[in-house]
């Protein structure tokens, strides 16, 4: 995991920064993202805390318009940054 974080960094560096700009955790920005989804039906989430369960259960606040949705699958693409 050390590795691919140091390798992917400017990647996680501007998703933070998304998420930042919005006012939301990065883990509530990744469920919207896989809610919108196609094919994904479920998400499994596990938690260790109530706060980390309430920050998942707002996640379905979150909506992501079109642009965004593409803007953050193109950040993690796995042939841009693989």
């Amino acid at each position: 995991m050390i590795t691919w974080l140091s390798q992917h960094s400017d990647a996680v560096e501007r998703y933070l920064r998304f998420a930042k700009k919005r006012g939301i955790y990065p883990v509530q920005l990744a469920l919207a993202w896989v809610r919108y989804s196609p094919g994904v039906s479920s998400t499994i989430v596990g938690v260790s805390s109530l706060g980390q369960l309430q920050a998942s259960i707002n996640a379905f606040e979150v909506n992501l318009t079109a642009d965004e949705y593409e803007e953050l699958t193109f950040l993690f693409d796995s042939e841009t940054t693989c």
